[in-house]
């Protein structure tokens, strides 16, 4: 949904910048309209789901109960069916990578939670429990056919003993949220390695040995184990590989190994002044040549 509005607000900024006829301008501008009310009710329907109250709902609204409720409850399917209906030309954005009605990004975070419930061995019933829910909401949840908002993810991980940061990309991808802050090094290297991580639970998670061979042996078994456990950052070439053999989107997962490059190249330059080799291993905060263990930060 969200990737959608991005979609169509991109081409309203190509019709004004191109001069374009008012009529289409407009047009683009009331499916714009239309999208986020719909959005909005999304997120009122998520939190209906959630436990919250029409009340509650009304007062976050600063709407009565009746006009909330009149305005936000109903068909569930006119969301769904007004995502499908939107035709936005290639020049407005990257087009969603997706199965029909199913974007990909979402099917990964969709599985990844399903790896870990398996892992779990929670019911479903229990973990609905934890976090305040319905059970049908938290198996919408792991199905694909509902994507909350971060808190909710952060809870329904923490419920089935897993860790949120290997889900946050997964969610921002899923969500259509681009662009990341620049982060010192060792926060790089935990981003770029949660991600993986993520892609591996996404995966079903396979052995190591799997996954070298999945790369055509390019990348050994171990070297994979150091890589998701963040000790060490691969070259370019082997990390495409690992993240194809988890079915991953390499496209994705570069501009995580780039912020690692960039921050170990800006601080090999600042202590030696000149920069490394960018297979790298992570020890006790410093970078050596082609390999690294992380420890604490410099």
């Amino acid at each position: 949904m969200a990737d959608v509005l991005q979609q169509l607000s991109a081409r309203l900024q190509v019709l004004e910048y191109e001069e374009r006829d008012l009529r289409e301008l407009l047009g683009v501008a009331a499916r714009i309209a239309e999208g986020a009310e719909f959005f909005a009710a999304l997120a009122v329907q998520e939190r209906r789901e959630a436990g919250l109250t029409w009340a509650e709902v009304a007062e976050a609204a600063s709407l009565s109960v009746g006009a909330a409720r009149a305005r936000w409850s109903g068909d569930e399917g006119k969301l769904s069916r007004w995502v499908m209906q939107q035709d936005v030309p290639e020049t407005a954005g990257k087009a969603a990578d997706a199965e029909p009605g199913r974007p990909r990004a979402a099917q990964r975070l969709a599985a990844a939670l399903t790896s870990l419930h398996r892992r779990s061995g929670r019911q479903v019933n229990v973990v609905a429990e934890g976090l305040g829910v319905s059970s049908s909401y938290v198996s919408r949840i792991m199905n694909g056919d509902r994507l909350p908002g971060w808190d909710v993810i952060t809870g329904l991980v923490l419920q089935l003993n897993g860790n949120p940061k290997d889900f946050r990309l997964l969610w921002e991808h899923a969500r259509g949220i681009t662009g990341r802050q620049s982060n010192p090094l060792l926060v790089a290297v935990d981003q770029l390695g949660a991600a993986l991580r993520g892609l591996h639970l996404a995966a079903g998670e396979p052995d190591f040995d799997t996954i070298q061979e999945a790369t055509d042996d390019l990348v050994e078994a171990d070297v994979i184990a150091r890589t998701l456990h963040e000790k060490q950052v691969p070259d370019w070439e082997k990390v495409t590989a690992i993240v194809r053999a988890l079915n991953g989107d390499p496209s994705q997962i570069k501009p995580l190994w780039e912020a690692v490059e960039y921050r170990h190249l800006r601080a090999a330059s600042g202590r030696r002044g000149k920069s490394c080799p960018p297979d790298t291993e992570v020890r006790s905060g410093r970078r050596r040549g082609r390999t690294t263990d992380k420890g604490s930060e410099t």
